[in-house]
């Protein structure tokens, strides 16, 4: 399941949207993090009884036949705007409720399981996440320098024991980068890079790679 589609300006009607039965699907992708975490396994609920909240994750179709899994954060008179709790800045589509396939209610990693909140809980949650990257971009700026330093210098990298050690996980045609079940890094195959989530570069050796 992807989760991101720049190529769709606006939704329209899809027949498989019309599921009646709660289902589970694999999370990709970083637009919802932290909220949702790839390689998650997401419990999806269709609009049975209630209509989308603001507030609410959901699970939509694209024009280009991805489904999608972004937050609502404006009900509007020509459709639903969405964002990723990751994103800077709002989709460039407005999203009909025709093409909406239900409500993330919870992820599931292994045998643990963490409730998905929507509705005013969601809609707080997303503010704060808004506002924690304001500040951590902010923080980033300050650190970046010495941190590329430590990083380089691999002192950090020593101290790890072998079962926390980073390792490269294929999942779905996409590397991945993982410490235990967490995944802390994906590999970027046009530009040949690999982004990593910080503190974690600290302890890997991207040449071992």
């Amino acid at each position: 399941m992807k989760n991101t589609s720049d190529r769709m300006k606006e939704t329209q009607l899809h027949p498989s949207s019309l599921i009646l039965h709660p289902f589970f699907a694999a999370y990709t992708g970083p637009s919802m993090n932290p909220t949702l975490v790839e390689p998650e396994i997401i419990e999806v609920h269709p609009y049975v009884d209630c209509a989308p909240q603001i507030g609410d994750v959901i699970y939509f179709h694209a024009l280009d036949e991805h489904d999608i899994v972004h937050r609502i954060v404006a009900i509007l008179p020509g459709g639903i705007r969405t964002r990723g709790d990751n994103n800077p800045r709002d989709d460039p589509w407005l999203v009909h409720a025709s093409v909406i396939v239900g409500r993330v209610v919870a992820a599931h990693r292994g045998k643990m399981q963490r409730k998905i909140f929507g509705g005013r809980l969601g809609f707080a949650q997303h503010y704060f996440l808004r506002a924690w990257r304001r500040v951590n971009a902010r923080v980033s700026r300050q650190l970046h320098a010495p941190y590329r330093q430590l990083a380089r210098a691999g002192i950090l990298r020593t101290l790890i024991p072998g079962r926390w050690r980073p390792r490269v996980v294929t999942f779905q045609a996409t590397r991945l980068l993982m410490i235990g079940t967490r995944v802390i890094g994906r590999y970027d195959a046009q530009r040949r890079i690999w982004h990593i989530q910080r503190p974690f570069r600290l302890f890997v050796d991207e040449a071992e790679l």
